[in-house]
Order: structure tokens, then C-alpha cells, then sequence
């Protein structure tokens, strides 16, 4: 029998220190040890969008620090705002009647304007509303999900303008799929990481997906999402050259040995991308329109920036 403890774990320092013991029971009990130690850069306060006002404007987002977007123009339905002195997202997407196979996928993002340099963050989400709406005759997966995507490097830079290939990006946040059996309300704490393929990062050319990790990506805990308080944190470590997730205190990390590409240069600025956002699948079905919506917000964002040049 194999158990894992984490334990001595801060991560609102510059630096993270990691211990897990394995202990395997077989007859006697036999500990090893083996320690993680990951540089990060200090945290920086963002914005806990406790702000009465921004430019006149009560319960406003703060045009300063963040622009909204949506990525493929498929949501019905889009909405952001202040409320309850957190930061809430939303978006509904329709599925399509031609078909029983796949889905169609809408996000609603809030990016931040201030990414140069950036080398990761920490948020607190919830996912407070949710509808995935099956269809019985498709196999794929329809989701609601409330995280963070953000590129961090380029593992290919060849100086091409507005080309994305090479980019390597990672995901955390709250995820709900249709077949995923959990109960009502709860979502998985789960992320994962990738590099892109094309110049408009069409596809991917290394994930953690093909690594099975964890089968298949980096997954934490089973949360109720309408009532998280845990910090969730990803960042880049450019020296030892690892992407550290962390739920609370649970720590994860993925490096070279999980096939992490090479860096290579920092992310051209005009296509570095740091965003939260809620994204949901709605499957196609011939029986009728289905649909699927999340509602999610996020408090206490905090940043890192890259403090000194690559070796």
C-alpha cells in the first residue's frame, strides 16, 4: 500500500520548499524521502477588485489592469462584472442540430494588460452556476470550467511575426465534464500544460495529455465549486525549468522529464496571453439544441514577473 503526504509547503514566497514521503507496507515500513525545491519569482498583489469606483464607475472592472475578449466568437452569451467585490464571468454556447459527434466550444476572458514578463499567478475561483445539457447519441465530453490560461516561453523561436508555434502554455482552474460521474456541484481541481503547433496555435505539439499524467492531466482534488476558498497558483521556474501548479498545499510540478520542451527565448510581447476565464462545450445533437453555461468568479489575483534574464 502506498501512501503520498505532502507536507512544509509556502507558497507566497519567492521560494517553495516540497517534501512527500512514500510509504510502502510490506511486512515493515520503509520510508524515502525525496525533496523539490522550486524558484519562483515574489507574488505581487494585482487586483482583489475591492475598488468602489474606477473612473467614475461603481462595481466597474478596471480598464487599467484588464480587457475583455472572447476566443472563437461562439457564446450566445457573455457577461463580466464586480459583484460582491469579486470579479464574475459567464458564457452560454449553443451546440449544433447536423450532427451526434463533437462540440462547440466558447470562452469568456478577461485578460490582463499588464503581462510583460510575466511568469505567473494566483487567483481564488468558484464556479457558482452551471448547465451541461447531454445528448444520448454523442460520445464527446460537453464541460464547464472556471481557471487560467497563460503562455510562459517559446520553445521554437524563429522571430516569424504573429506566430505562435513553439508558444508553451499551461491551464489550472475548476472543471466540470458531462460524463465525469461526480455529484452535483462538484468540480475537479485539475491542469495541465502544452506547446503549440501552427502559427495560430491551431494544434499542439507536446501536452501533458499525451504524457497520461495522472490520467490523463495534473488533477488535485474534487471540490464543491460554488464554495472554494484555496488558493490555486502556476508559475515558471526558468531556472530549474518547471511549471509548479499548486492547489493549498498540494504541489505538483511538470519538467523535463515529463517532456517539457526546451526554452528557447522569452514569449514575443505582442503574443504573450495571460487570462481568466469560464469556457464551456456544448455538444452537437440531431435530437435538438443543447446547450451548456457556466457562471464563475475570481478574487485575490496575484502575479509574478520575471526577475532576471534566461541563462
Amino acid at each position: 500500500m502506498i501512501r503520498g503526504i505532502w507536507i512544509s509547503v509556502r507558497i507566497n514566497q519567492g521560494r517553495i520548499k516540497v517534501k512527500k514521503i512514500l510509504c510502502t507496507i510490506i511486512g515493515l515500513c520503509c520510508l524515502q524521502i525525496t525533496a523539490v525545491q522550486a524558484e519562483l519569482d515574489p507574488l505581487k498583489n494585482y487586483d482583489n477588485f475591492n475598488a468602489k469606483k474606477f473612473n467614475g464607475c461603481k462595481n466597474c472592472i478596471d480598464g487599467e489592469k484588464w480587457g475583455g475578449g472572447e476566443r472563437w466568437h461562439t457564446n450566445a452569451e457573455v457577461s463580466r462584472g464586480i459583484k460582491s467585490k469579486r470579479v464574475r464571468l459567464s458564457n452560454r454556447v449553443y451546440g449544433e442540430t447536423d450532427d451526434d459527434g463533437g462540440t462547440v466550444q466558447g470562452r469568456n476572458r478577461l485578460l490582463f494588460k499588464d503581462s510583460e514578463n510575466f511568469s505567473g499567478v494566483c487567483f481564488t475561483p468558484r464556479a457558482l452556476k452551471y448547465e451541461i445539457n447531454t445528448c444520448k447519441g454523442n460520445d464527446s465530453s460537453g464541460s464547464a470550467q472556471v481557471r487560467y490560461v497563460g503562455n510562459f516561453y517559446d520553445a521554437d523561436n524563429d522571430d516569424v511575426e504573429d506566430d505562435e508555434n513553439g508558444l508553451v502554455y499551461a491551464w489550472f482552474g475548476l472543471r466540470r465534464w458531462s460524463d465525469d460521474g461526480n455529484k452535483k456541484g462538484i468540480f475537479n481541481v485539475s491542469g495541465g500544460a502544452s506547446q503549440c503547433l501552427g502559427d495560430d496555435c491551431e494544434d499542439e505539439s507536446w501536452s501533458t495529455w499525451d504524457e497520461n499524467f495522472n490520467n490523463p492531466d495534473l488533477w488535485f482534488d474534487a471540490v464543491k465549486g460554488n464554495n472554494n476558498k484555496k488558493e490555486f497558483c502556476v508559475g515558471y521556474d526558468r531556472e530549474n525549468h518547471e511549471l509548479v501548479f499548486s492547489f493549498g498545499n498540494k504541489v505538483r510540478t511538470v519538467d523535463a522529464t515529463h517532456g517539457l520542451p526546451p526554452f528557447d527565448d522569452d514569449v514575443n510581447q505582442g503574443l504573450t496571453w495571460q487570462v481568466l476565464e469560464t469556457r464551456v462545450d456544448a455538444q452537437n445533437c440531431t435530437d435538438g439544441i443543447r446547450s451548456s453555461y457556466v457562471e464563475g468568479d475570481f478574487d485575490n489575483v496575484k502575479v509574478r514577473k520575471f526577475s532576471y534574464p534566461p541563462m
